[in-house]
């Protein structure tokens, strides 16, 4: 069997099959051999479409481009957008925070959200200001190419404080 279960023209072994034209005119139930002639005087394949059905329901067509406006159809479906995630703590060096900057505007340039966090442990959880300085750092470097999706926000789970943000491509 070819891709997708489809017989075509010799793979069709019944003896008789209900056949529509390449102009969409059913014929009815004919024999296999007068429905290939038919294929054959336009220049198309004969594609069994409904093996299921009894009997089998076959279409005069041109069966590789058929196949290529399948494949055209699966690919066009729209990409979603990825979220990317950077995560880091407040006491980062400033060519670390480099580096990551210049991950972020990577993702961004290839049409990825970025979610950026800052996890604050021990007595680190008191001294969020830093983190507001470094997204707020993130955000100065970035805008540029990005726009902030959702503003910084604070969470508190279990002791520990993150604080997050998500940045969004400007096309976006």
């Amino acid at each position: 069997m070819n891709d997708h279960n489809h017989r075509v023209n010799r793979q069709i072994r019944l003896p008789r099959i209900q056949l529509i034209d390449h102009n969409g005119k059913n014929h009815g139930v004919i024999d296999t051999k007068e429905a290939m002639q038919i294929a054959y005087n336009a220049g198309l394949d004969l594609v069994e479409v409904s093996p299921s059905a009894r009997p089998p329901v076959c279409k005069v067509m041109n069966y590789g481009q058929y196949k290529y406006q399948q494949k055209k159809n699966n690919k066009s479906k729209p990409k979603q957008a990825k979220t990317k995630t950077i995560k880091f703590r407040p006491r980062i060096e400033n060519h670390d925070l480099e580096v990551l900057i210049k991950r972020a505007n990577k993702f961004l340039s290839k049409g990825s959200r970025v979610q950026t966090q800052i996890n604050f442990h021990g007595r680190w959880r008191d001294k969020t200001d830093i983190g507001y300085e470094l997204l707020n750092q993130f955000i100065e470097q970035l805008k540029s190419i990005s726009k902030v999706e959702s503003p910084i926000r604070k969470e508190s789970n279990h002791g520990n404080v993150t604080m997050k943000m998500m940045l969004a491509p400007l096309g976006e």
